[in-house]
């Protein structure tokens, strides 16, 4: 008997794991978990501001709930160092999106070898992105991972804000996937 449940066992864990996809970069050296559904495009662009676009992930129904997990690598601004940059990004944030943006949280972080800084934030967007003057409001969280002394990487997760809820709980599961590789 205890044969069969440990069989059973097994394959759940196998059935499992094969619905979670998992991002791997090596020139990032990181890896992260993707939450269940979401697969990888091609499509969008992110502003030069934030540098090279590594991945880019969503929900394969874009209709609703709308979500996309971006993988991003960015170098410091010139003249600006970390501590500056991390103080910044509040205004920055506001600069970009205006006067709509509402800064949620912002806390430091560590996680799978990496440490860097999260803030999460409402911004406007259109139905799919956020997006300066949109008119659909979107949440998003934003982790910068240091890479070095003048790099970070970025991985943003961002939901219309009527879905965050809904996959929010996601979100926080693959970040807590995130691990430094060799």
């Amino acid at each position: 008997m205890r044969s069969f449940v440990l069989a059973i066992a097994a394959a759940v864990v196998l059935i499992s794991c094969a619905h979670a996809a998992e991002f791997k970069n090596a020139d990032l050296h990181l890896s992260l978990t993707l939450p269940e559904k979401f697969t990888r495009t091609e499509s969008g662009s992110v502003p030069a501001v934030i540098g090279t676009q590594k991945a880019r992930f969503v929900l394969p129904d874009a209709e609703k709930p709308n979500g996309t997990i971006l993988v991003h690598q960015m170098s410091l601004p010139d003249g600006t160092d970390y501590a500056q940059f991390k103080a910044g990004l509040e205004q920055g944030l506001r600069e970009h999106f205006g006067e709509a943006a509402k800064i949620v949280r912002q806390e430091d972080v560590e996680q799978g070898g990496w440490s860097g800084f999260m803030i999460e934030a409402q911004v406007p967007g259109n139905e799919k992105d956020p997006e300066p003057g949109g008119s659909v409001r979107h949440h998003l969280r934003w982790y910068l991972l240091r890479d070095g002394t003048d790099r970070l990487i970025g991985v943003i997760f961002d939901a219309r804000d009527e879905a965050w809820k809904e996959l929010e709980p996601g979100f926080s599961t693959a970040f807590k996937s995130l691990k430094k590789t060799e």
